[in-house]
This record gives C-alpha cells, sequence and structure tokens, in this order.
C-alpha cells in the first residue's frame, strides 16, 4: 500500500505512514470500500479497536484503530477557586415537609444557586446532595475569579435566605479555596458531570464549608491575599 501524502510504500494494513505519520485509510475486508481510519492520537498512541462496522460498504465488520472514549482527556494545571455550597438542617426540613414540598424546595434552591454561580462566572460541577461544587477560573480564567467567587457566595447567602416556607427559610454554609490543581477526570465516565479537580484546594473548600456558620462564607488565606479591596472580609 502507498502512503497517499507522501506516496511512502507501506506494508499492508499499516495505520500510519511511517515516514509522515499520516493515519491510512483500512478497507472492508469483506467489500474491499476504503475508509479513513478514524484516529485520534494521545501521546503518540493509538488503541487498536476490532470489530468496527464499515460505515460506506457492505456493513461487514471491519478492524480500525482509534482511541477508545474510556480514555480520559488530557490533563491541565490550573488555578482555580473552589467553592462549596452546602444547604443547612436540610434533614430537618425534610422530616417536617411532604416529600413532593421537600423536592420542589431542593429543586428551586438548585436551580437558584446555579443561576447566580453561572452569572457569576463560575462553574457548577458536582451536585452533591443538597450541595453544590463550583469552580472559578474554569473552563475560562478571568482577572477576578477569586473575587468573582466570594461574590456568588455572598449572592447566595441572601438569594437562598428567600426560599423556603417561613419560618423555615433556608440558610446556606460556604467555604472557598484558591490554589493550582489538575483539572481532567482520571477515568471518562458518562457519569461524571464536569471534569474533576485533583489537589488540596477543593479538600480544603470542604472543610471550610464544614467550620462555616449558617449564612456565612469561610475563606482560606490564599483566597484573603489575591481578593481586592473590593471586597470586605
Amino acid at each position: 500500500m502507498e502512503c497517499p501524502t507522501c506516496k511512502t510504500d507501506l506494508p499492508d494494513g499499516s495505520k500510519f505512514c511511517s515516514q509522515c505519520g499520516t493515519a491510512q485509510s483500512l478497507a472492508c475486508q469483506a467489500c474491499g470500500h476504503g475508509n479513513a481510519a478514524s484516529c485520534q492520537i494521545l501521546c503518540g498512541l493509538a488503541a487498536p479497536i476490532p470489530d468496527v462496522r464499515c460505515a460506506d460498504g457492505c456493513g461487514r465488520d471491519r478492524t480500525s484503530s482509534f482511541i477508545s472514549s474510556t480514555v480520559a482527556p488530557l490533563s491541565e494545571r490550573r488555578q482555580l477557586s473552589v467553592m462549596f455550597c452546602d444547604l443547612v438542617g436540610s434533614v430537618s426540613l425534610a422530616e417536617r415537609l411532604d416529600p413532593e414540598d421537600f423536592n420542589a424546595v431542593l429543586a428551586t434552591y438548585l436551580r437558584q444557586a446555579t443561576t447566580i454561580v453561572e452569572a457569576g462566572g463560575g462553574l457548577v460541577a458536582r451536585y452533591l446532595g443538597d450541595g453544590i461544587l463550583a469552580y472559578f477560573g474554569y473552563p475560562v480564567a478571568h482577572e477576578d475569579d477569586t473575587e468573582q467567587a466570594i461574590t456568588t457566595g455572598l449572592e447566595l447567602i441572601k438569594a437562598v435566605g428567600e426560599l423556603g416556607p417561613a419560618p423555615d427559610r433556608l440558610r446556606v454554609r460556604i467555604g472557598i479555596a484558591t490554589g493550582t490543581v489538575i483539572v481532567g477526570d482520571l477515568i471518562h465516565s458518562g457519569q461524571m458531570d464536569q471534569p474533576s479537580v485533583v489537589g488540596e484546594t477543593p479538600n480544603l473548600a470542604a472543610r471550610l464549608q464544614a467550620l462555616a456558620q449558617p449564612n456565612t462564607v469561610v475563606i482560606d488565606e490564599r483566597t484573603r491575599r489575591l481578593i481586592r479591596a473590593s471586597v470586605r472580609v
């Protein structure tokens, strides 16, 4: 076989050109129809996946080469402000309310919180029961991500305080930490909402949230150093 790009003679069945690296078209063994190899390159490697159907010919199985969708996306090093927001007293509230009423309250809280986080430039990465994990600085970084995280936390307290039946107005605890993390799932899964972050920062944010009093935002030292005079701490 011949590489269509550089015309180098290659052994039959070659997936890549040994000279220019171009992915080679693989023909269906049953009907001979040529299909361009659907290959993705990760760190210079390709995983052989058997039993790929001939798309345009007879429909019989053929062998192609591509990176499996179960391979995690490339990770990247980023500075993020990570926010944990947790609803206070949700267990006791669930005990007092009818399940449908509690579900409606919880859904309203999550929708409102998500709207506020996104309006502040944040990304809701996970819904953890009645808690929310949000990133500020991913996927797009801004100079004021840390300030926006704090401002968003204060807005959440105000907005959530107007939800729920009187006298059971909702309250939240919020922890925010800033630091360098690795963004990207170790294993790709359809069950994941957004890429995970690996590092001390999300763990610290979770601990700060647990220490916070109802309707307060607790931040770490790095976050405090990064914020500007426009935010009073």
